[in-house]
């Protein structure tokens, strides 16, 4: 009986079990003009973030984003900022929802969305999140633990830009250090996730580290920076 116990248990355990990819952030010589279009060589030496799956609804939790919608990202820095960039292919690129939207507000009208969620004393219940839309309203927050609409109050300075492409639509992104708090050590690790919403697949949400809410809430699923 107490070998059944603990394949039992072992077997939970496996199952219920926290997966977690890793990306390292590239080191930018030169920073990239903000301006979507990823045309910089520097971005091309990333290695991208990529295989995003499916995070809600819950009940198809883990699908992998159809080939159509593929979506990349990719993270630098360099001294005084965090740099992002992102391809987010879609099959009608002209097409594509961009309702505008005032900030922070915007990302929840009819537009795709792409946000960052930065863990970074990585404790899997404090983020900072940067969200940018299809239109180019950007939001911001903080939260600690689940979201709230007060975790929209949050305000600080960043800017990005879109640019629709023949392949979907694209973003740059620049947090300053100045927009987050984090450790002063010379080495660091933070959580870090990225997602998508999707609106012609019904608001679907894709995100890069797997989430499955039913077990682990989105703040305790970051990937590794």
């Amino acid at each position: 009986m107490r070998i059944v116990y603990i394949i039992f248990l072992l077997f939970f355990c496996i199952n219920h079990s926290q997966v977690r990819k890793s990306i390292e952030a590239y080191r930018f010589q030169n920073p990239p003009v903000i301006d979507g279009k990823l045309n910089e060589k520097e971005w091309q030496k990333i290695k991208a973030a990529d295989g995003f799956t499916l995070m809600r609804p819950e009940t198809r939790h883990g699908e992998e984003i159809p080939n159509e919608y593929e979506t990349k990202a990719f993270i630098g820095y360099d001294d005084k900022a965090i740099y992002l960039g992102a391809q987010l292919n879609h099959p009608d690129p002209q097409n594509i929802p961009k309702e505008f939207g005032r900030r922070d507000w915007g990302v929840f009208s009819k537009s795709e969305a792409f946000w960052v969620s930065l863990d970074t004393f990585d404790d899997k219940l404090n983020s900072f999140g940067f969200v940018v839309s299809s239109a180019g309203t950007i939001a911001d927050l903080y939260r600690s633990g689940d979201f709230s609409f007060s975790s929209l109050n949050y305000d600080t300075v960043f800017n990005a830009k879109v640019q629709i492409n023949d392949r979907g639509w694209s973003l740059e992104m620049i947090i300053p250090y100045s927009a987050i708090r984090f450790p002063k050590n010379d080495i660091q690790s933070w959580g870090l996730n990225f997602a998508r919403k999707i609106v012609d697949l019904d608001n679907s949400e894709f995100s890069w580290n797997p989430v499955d809410e039913k077990v682990f809430k989105y703040h305790e699923s970051m990937g590794l920076l």
